[in-house]
C-alpha cells in the first residue's frame, strides 16, 4: 500500500483536566458532572449542536427511566436530561412522572400512599417514565446546562488522535478553523459513539452490523388541523421511520457496517434515497418534509473490549462496583446494575468509554446505547474523573465507595435494592 509521510510539530494550545470527545447525551453528561465536581472540562463536538442522535440524529424519544412497573430506575442526570428535553417545549410525559414522582411503597402492605399495590397499578401508572420532545428545544437546554457549569465547548472541531505515552493518555490533537493543535489533559472520556480514541490508539474494539432505518420529520394539513383542534403543536409534527434498501446495485444489502467509511456512506445514501422516494410519493401542496438527520443514524458503530462487560447474566444481579441502574426500554421488568469496569480497556489507566462505546454483549448494547444508559455512564465517568483529580489517583483506581456515594448524593440509583 502506498503511504504519505506526515510529520508535524503540533502546538499545545491549552490544558484541560478532562477532555470529552463527543457532544451526545453521554458526552454532555460526562462534561457537566466533571465540571460540577470542580474539574476544568473541554468538550469536543464535530457538529454545531449538542445532543448527537438525540438531536442531530432526530431520534426524538427519551427512552424510559423506569422499570414499567411503576418504579423509577434511573435518577441523577439521566432524569435531569429527560426533564431538560421537555423544559422549553412539548412532551408526552405521563402525569404520574411530571415531577419525577417515585411513590414509596409501604414495606408491609406493598401499597403506596393512595392505597393500591404495585401489582395492580392503574392504567395511568402503567405508563412509563418516557417522553417525546422537540429536538431544537433539547439542543438549547443541553447547551444552557453545559455553559452554566463553565464547560468549554469546542464546536466544529474534529478529534484527530489521542497522545498515548505508556499506559496513559496525555492529551489529544484536534483540528478546526484555527488549525491543528493539541490539548493536554489528565483524563480523556470517549463519548464519540464509535470509540474513536480507543480505536485510533490501537486498543481492542468490536463492532456489529446495523439494520437499515432512516428517521425524519414531516407534516401535512391533516396533521396541522389535528394540532389546531387539540391545541397541541406536537401533533403537527410527524416523526417518520422508514426501512428501505434500494436494489439498484447488487452490492447493497440490508445490513450495514458503521465502522468503515464505505458502510457508513452506504447507510447514509440509502437513507437519502428512502427519504427521496417518500418525498416523490407525497409530492402535493399539503405535504412538507421538515428536516433530515445531519449525522448517521447508526445504532451500533464500535465499542471497546473492556475489563468487565455488562451482559444478560447481570439481570437482577448485585454488582459491587455498580455506578447506576438501567432498565430495558423494550419491555417491562428487567433491571441491570452497570459495572464501573465496563468503561475501561485493560491497557490504559486514564481513558474511559461512555454511552454506546462501553463494553457489553450485543443485547445489552441495544439497551446501553439509549439515552438513560448513555447518560448514566457519562455521569459516572465525569464524576470519577473529577474525584481522581481531587484524590490524586488514576482515573480507573478511584475509590468505588467514594464514587458510589458521590453519585448517590447526586441522585443516581446505584443498586436495585435502592429502587
Amino acid at each position: 500500500m502506498a503511504t504519505f509521510k506526515d510529520e508535524r510539530q503540533v502546538p499545545i494550545r491549552e490544558h484541560s483536566d478532562v477532555v470529552v470527545i463527543g457532544g451526545g447525551p453521554s458526552g454532555v453528561a460526562a462534561a457537566i458532572s466533571a465540571a460540577r465536581h470542580g474539574a476544568k472540562v473541554t468538550l469536543i463536538e464535530k457538529g454545531t449542536i449538542l445532543g448527537g442522535l438525540a438531536t442531530a440524529g432526530l431520534v426524538i424519544f427519551y427512552e424510559p427511566i423506569c422499570d414499567g412497573n411503576g418504579r423509577k430506575v434511573c435518577g441523577g442526570l439521566a432524569e435531569e436530561f429527560l426533564h431538560n428535553s421537555i423544559k422549553y417545549s412539548y412532551s408526552t410525559l405521563p402525569a404520574r412522572w411530571q415531577n419525577g414522582l417515585n411513590r414509596e411503597l409501604d414495606p408491609e402492605t406493598h401499597q403506596d400512599p393512595e392505597g393500591y399495590a404495585l401489582e395492580v397499578l392503574r392504567e395511568e401508572d402503567k405508563k412509563r417514565y418516557q417522553t417525546l420532545y422537540n429536538y431544537a428545544a433539547f439542543v438549547l437546554a443541553l447547551e444552557e446546562s453545559a455553559l452554566k457549569e463553565n464547560v468549554n465547548i469546542l464546536y466544529d472541531t474534529l478529534f484527530c488522535s489521542a497522545v498515548i505515552e505508556g499506559n496513559r493518555c496525555t492529551g489529544v490533537i484536534v483540528e478546526n478553523v484555527s488549525g491543528r493543535y493539541g490539548i493536554s489533559c489528565n483524563t480523556l472520556i470517549d463519548a464519540s459513539g464509535s470509540s474513536i480514541a480507543f480505536f485510533n490508539a490501537g486498543l481492542p474494539c468490536r463492532s456489529v452490523e446495523n439494520k437499515f432505518i432512516v428517521e425524519f420529520l414531516d407534516t401535512d394539513f391533516q396533521k396541522m388541523n389535528e394540532a389546531i383542534k387539540t391545541n397541541q403543536i406536537r401533533k403537527a409534527i410527524n416523526w417518520r421511520m422508514i426501512g428501505h434498501v434500494p436494489l439498484a446495485q447488487e452490492t447493497q444489502t440490508s445490513m450495514f457496517r458503521g465502522d468503515t467509511i464505505e458502510g457508513e456512506n452506504e447507510f447514509i445514501r440509502c437513507g437519502h434515497a428512502a427519504a427521496l422516494d417518500h418525498l416523490k410519493a407525497n409530492q402535493r401542496p399539503d405535504y412538507a418534509m421538515l428536516t433530515l438527520p445531519t449525522m448517521p443514524q447508526l445504532r451500533y458503530i464500535r465499542q471497546i473490549v473492556g475489563r468487565r462487560p455488562i451482559t444478560q447474566d447481570d439481570l437482577f444481579k448485585h454488582t459491587p462496583d455498580s455506578i447506576g441502574c438501567v432498565s430495558d426500554w423494550r419491555k417491562c421488568g428487567p433491571i441491570f446494575e452497570v459495572p464501573f469496569g465496563c468503561m475501561f480497556a485493560p491497557d490504559i489507566v486514564n481513558m474511559a468509554a461512555v454511552g454506546r462505546n462501553i463494553s457489553s454483549d450485543d443485547d445489552l448494547w441495544d439497551i446501553m446505547r439509549c439515552y438513560p444508559g448513555a447518560v448514566t455512564t457519562g455521569q459516572a465517568a465525569g464524576t470519577a474523573a473529577a474525584l481522581a483529580l481531587e484524590t490524586g489517583v488514576d482515573f480507573d483506581k478511584v475509590d468505588i465507595s467514594l464514587l458510589q456515594k458521590t453519585l448517590a448524593d447526586d441522585g443516581v440509583i446505584i443498586h436495585q435494592e435502592d429502587i
